[in-house]
């Protein structure tokens, strides 16, 4: 007789009637399985059995030209721009904080220092017991005298940090320059067509440890 869907009379055969082991990767096609066909909790980080899968990528960028000033003896936040939110998958997985943007050092011996840090928290991101000296420490330094004030470099900073929870963080990233020299980020003074403005991006990887 016919099979119709939905028909409960077929028995001895499994759950829906199917034996088990028919419904495999092998027996399934490429598109069978799609997300809109996953519920939300379908995949969670306990799923994802493999130290290093990625859980989730959060990124952070502008839409328009933003550019910024900064003159500070302190560590002090850049822009609130540069704020980044993130509500982990995992209570112990571990965050990859990537930020890339243009720094200009507006011809100046004055070192700066720059870091990532934690609003929710206030708090430094993957410092903690860290010393070297009387040397302040960050995620990375800079000096730009080499020509004029539109001297400029990538600057690249980086940080991991275990996540220890699932509640929400937002994280920055502050600078200070020595001697509060004017210090320029994602473009340099002058505008003109020879001078740059570079797209700056912000983006934390969460993955399983």
């Amino acid at each position: 007789m016919p099979i119709t869907l939905g028909d409960t009379s077929i028995t001895g055969l499994g759950v829906g009637g199917l034996p088990a082991g028919t419904v495999n990767s092998t027996s399934l096609a490429d598109s069978a399985v799609i997300t809109a066909k996953l519920s939300d909790s379908a995949i969670t980080a306990a799923k994802m059995g493999y130290s290093g899968a990625i859980l989730q990528i959060v990124r952070n960028t502008p839409s328009s030209a933003t550019g910024y000033a900064q003159s500070v003896s302190g560590y002090t936040e850049v822009s609130a721009d540069y704020r980044t939110a993130i509500t982990p998958i995992s209570s112990s997985s571990i965050l990859i904080l990537d930020f890339e943007f243009l720094f200009g050092g507006n011809n100046s011996g004055a070192i700066s220092t720059m870091k990532f840090f934690n609003v929710t928290n206030s708090a430094e991101v993957g410092l903690s017991g860290f010393s070297s000296g009387s040397r302040g420490i960050g995620h990375a330094s800079m000096r730009n005298s080499d020509n004029d004030s539109n001297d400029r470099h990538p600057c690249r900073l980086r940080a991991y940090v275990t996540s220890g929870s699932t509640s929400s963080r937002t994280y920055t990233m502050q600078h200070y320059s020595e001697n509060a020299v004017t210090k320029y980020f994602n473009h340099t003074p002058t505008d003109n067509s020879g001078c740059s403005y570079v797209k700056w991006s912000f983006i934390i990887t969460e993955v399983r440890a």
